[in-house]
């Protein structure tokens, strides 16, 4: 059956354990996620899958690293998220300038991020539930 998606966790590969992690704290914080591991399998086309993910989601969670703002199919979400007027909550996993230079930098700028440091998890709950 369709899995309610409250939460579209954006990410780069480098951040693949971070995703996972966030994953499954949200979950087990009764959020309906979308991440594409737990979504993809064989014979889906990945690129509608991903669109349809960020349609349905009430919240965008994107892992902003060094790999994400270089990232093609990742500045392709955020921009797919950021058109849609989707609220969006910019988690931050490396040390990066906010808002980072690149593609991203104009459409981050004035959104509030959440540094992923210890502790941070309660934060992101709050920080998503606000939005819902």
């Amino acid at each position: 059956g369709e899995v309610k998606t409250d939460v579209f966790i954006s990410y780069s590969w480098s951040t693949k354990e971070q995703s996972k992690q966030i994953h499954s704290m949200l979950v087990s914080s009764g959020f309906g996620c979308w991440l594409d591991e737990k979504q993809m399998h064989g014979g889906v086309d990945l690129f509608a899958s991903i669109d349809k993910g960020i349609r349905q989601a009430s919240v965008v969670v994107a892992l902003v690293s060094e790999g994400y703002i270089k990232s093609k199919n990742c500045i392709r979400e955020f921009s797919l998220a950021s058109d849609l007027e989707k609220r969006i909550i910019p988690i931050l996993i490396d040390q990066i300038s906010w808002p980072p230079a690149g593609a991203l930098g104009p459409l981050m700028t004035g959104k509030l991020y959440i540094q992923y440091v210890q502790g941070a998890e309660q934060k992101i709950v709050e920080a998503i539930r606000r939005c819902m």
